[in-house]
């Protein structure tokens, strides 16, 4: 599974299940503030039924959607075959869409960044298959705002790539 949190309040964990497991609902939620326990199942749920995995690293706006990047092939809850998309889930109005991704970006143990602009930075992480990405030397920008993406070429003293790394914005 992969987590966020959300809600109308941003007081709800969501765990997000696998496509493989089709014996837990699509998603669990935990309501911090009075500590119960929800299942939302896919009659619960309009539009694509997001998926997670243990390599997502899900993004929460403040506007209580999850930006969940499957980078990776899967197949829907529906049974669509697919080989990687951006899961946009609206905690609030439990819904889902599925866009497509741009070229090049297939990867898994990534880093993934919200800026306050609403731009989502993507970068380092390997291929599904566990080979090398372009590392450092390109990030991808995801616009939440208006749903494009962006390759963006680095400069001056590269790192290597990583795989499994994490970041966080210290807006200091």
């Amino acid at each position: 599974v992969t987590a966020s949190y959300g809600g109308a309040n941003n007081d709800t964990i969501y765990f997000i299940n696998n496509e493989k497991d089709k014996t837990l609902p699509p998603v669990l939620t935990f309501n911090t503030s009075d500590h119960s326990w929800n299942s939302l199942f896919q009659q619960n749920i309009t539009g694509d039924i997001p998926i997670g995995r243990n390599q997502m690293k899900p993004i929460t706006y403040y506007n209580g959607k999850i930006y969940l990047l499957a980078d990776f092939p899967f197949i829907t809850l529906q049974n669509v075959i697919r080989n990687g998309g951006m899961f946009i889930f609206d905690t609030i109005n439990s819904s889902c869409v599925l866009n497509d991704i741009i070229d090049g970006m297939s990867r898994v143990e990534y880093s993934a960044t919200l800026l306050p602009n609403g731009i989502i930075v993507y970068m380092g992480g390997k291929s599904p298959a566990g080979n090398p990405v372009d590392g450092f030397r390109v990030v991808y920008l995801y616009n939440t705002n208006n749903n494009t993406w962006k390759r963006q070429s680095t400069t001056g003293s590269i790192p290597n790539g990583d795989n499994g790394i994490s970041s966080v914005l210290g807006l200091d």
